[in-house]
């Protein structure tokens, strides 16, 4: 699946991008998941981050599990779909990387962490599940 584009709202008349691009370095995790690590961003979809945050409280591991590292400046990220079919669930898989949408300030557009929100350091979990399924 290709790395997922900006919604229509951020681009121009023109169809060019109303926002800038960078790429992010940071971790995917410091001092693991926590609840209160995301932040929401521009996007009205307040259920991703209120969900993040449920599941990190209910479970970490399921969280570290979800996001992970190739090696190459892309990560997978994993969500678990149902099989209406046969009720089971199945691993659906998206590669990404972390060129994310970025004010003037250079902070991430759409959800961040809430430890930094420099390109460097802020936690990537969630701006690359957002990212995923904004």
């Amino acid at each position: 699946m290709p790395d997922p584009g900006l919604h229509r709202d951020e681009l121009d008349a023109w169809g060019k991008a109303r926002f800038g691009r960078a790429r992010f370095t940071g971790p995917l995790f410091v001092d693991g998941p926590r609840p209160h690590d995301v932040a929401q961003g521009q996007l009205g979809n307040c259920y991703s981050p209120t969900a993040l945050a449920a599941v990190a409280h209910a479970t970490l591991d399921a969280l570290t599990r979800m996001v992970r590292t190739e090696g190459d400046g892309t990560f997978t990220v994993t969500f678990k779909e149902r099989d209406w079919a046969t009720g089971r669930f199945k691993d659906v898989t998206v590669r990404v990387d972390a060129h994310l949408s970025v004010r003037s300030s250079g902070s991430p557009l759409y959800g961040r962490s809430t430890n930094s929100s420099d390109a460097r350091q802020t936690e990537l979990r969630y701006p690359l599940v957002e990212k995923v399924r904004g």
